[in-house]
């Protein structure tokens, strides 16, 4: 296991390599660990960051048959509770030639800096913005 990013409330974030599926993981102060579980088996979810109400970003991207992965499968995430949900399918406004590839920070009012690829132009940075 690893751990990406740590809070000032004692939360952090990381990967879990000894499970299958490639699981991301948040421990939470004293002792209490919390799954992020991959949407398929065939998905390793890789969490960056974590703000203070426990919500953690990061990248998800499918696993082939020999254990490689290609970055036409990165999909950036956004997960709460133990609840993964791909940043692409919650953006609305979002064209089609472009794709989120990674979450990279989120502060703790929810912003989220992101990169990834526009097909028509080359790779982008965006900060996204909950709506109220």
């Amino acid at each position: 296991s690893f751990f990406a990013d740590i809070k000032e409330r004692a939360s952090s974030a990381g990967l879990d390599f000894g499970t299958p599926g490639f699981p991301g993981i948040v421990w939470h102060r004293p002792n209490r660990f919390e799954v992020i579980p991959p949407p398929t088996a065939t998905n390793r979810c890789i969490p960056e960051a974590i703000n203070n109400h426990h919500m953690v970003v990061g990248t998800m991207d499918e696993i082939d048959g020999r254990g490689f992965t290609s970055s036409l499968t990165q999909r950036g995430f956004v997960a709460l509770d133990g609840r993964l949900a791909d940043l692409n399918t919650l953006v609305d406004a979002l064209p089609s030639i472009r794709r989120i590839h990674t979450a990279e920070d989120i502060n703790d009012a929810g912003q989220i800096l992101v990169t990834g690829f526009d097909f028509g132009v080359g790779g982008f940075t965006a900060v996204l913005a909950p709506v109220p």
